[in-house]
């Protein structure tokens, strides 16, 4: 839902502020869920609920944690991936389901919802549901942390949700990757910005020591 300035730092007074960080992986809705968390925000992290949902199967390949459950989802191109990517994605909107009836449930609580980087490309349904028990903010990546993002994947690529880009791809995955990843960050982009309430600039993020700074910015950013 979108928000004024006054409204949400009204909401926030009254512990009734939820919001959704959205955007791309690594750019720092991890790390400032957490920061709020300082501020007495409940913070409920997407990512994790769905590695305690696959635990168990993790576990049978020697896995644990977030780092592992990228493993297990592999590459394009891998045997696997296909049907490890399907089933990550179901069971995100099946934790995203879930997230959206405890939300309710929550009294007198300001609440953080952490997201994935593939948040958009779960069912309309599912993000119709996020859209109506929270604000949704896109930390928005500008070209500069774009070209950034890309270096970084080019040097350590890392296993992700790549979607309609990846599948296309998926035969000649290794040798455009590079390319590839650069690709999906702008379909990401356009997504995101499709699915947002609201954009604050991830280019801003470093201005900021303290959660409080952070969050009085954000709110003075809303039109």
């Amino acid at each position: 839902m979108k928000l004024s300035s006054v409204q949400m730092r009204k909401l926030y007074r009254e512990e009734r502020l939820v919001l959704s960080f959205i955007g791309m992986s690594n750019i720092g809705k991890s790390h400032w869920s957490e920061r709020l968390e300082e501020l007495g925000f409940v913070r409920i992290c997407i990512d994790e609920l769905i590695e305690s949902l696959l635990e168990t199967e993790l576990q049978r390949f020697g896995y644990a944690g977030l780092a592992d459950m990228a493993k297990w989802l592999g590459q394009p191109g891998d045997s696997q991936y296909l049907a490890r990517e399907q089933r990550y994605l179901a069971l995100e909107a099946e934790v995203i389901e879930l997230v959206c009836k405890k939300v309710r449930t929550l009294k007198a609580r300001n609440v953080v919802i952490d997201t994935t980087g593939s948040v958009v490309y779960l069912p309309t349904s599912s993000l119709a549901k996020l859209k109506e028990v929270s604000t949704i903010i896109h930390l928005r990546a500008d070209s500069t942390i774009v070209d950034t993002l890309v270096e970084r994947f080019a040097e350590h690529p890392k296993p992700l949700i790549w979607h309609d880009v990846g599948r296309s791809a998926a035969h000649t995955f290794a040798q455009r990757v590079a390319g590839l990843y650069k690709d999906l960050l702008h379909d990401r982009l356009r997504k995101y910005r499709d699915l947002a309430d609201h954009e604050y600039h991830a280019s801003a993020l470093h201005l900021h020591t303290d959660p409080a700074a952070f969050f009085y910015s954000l709110a003075s950013s809303l039109s």
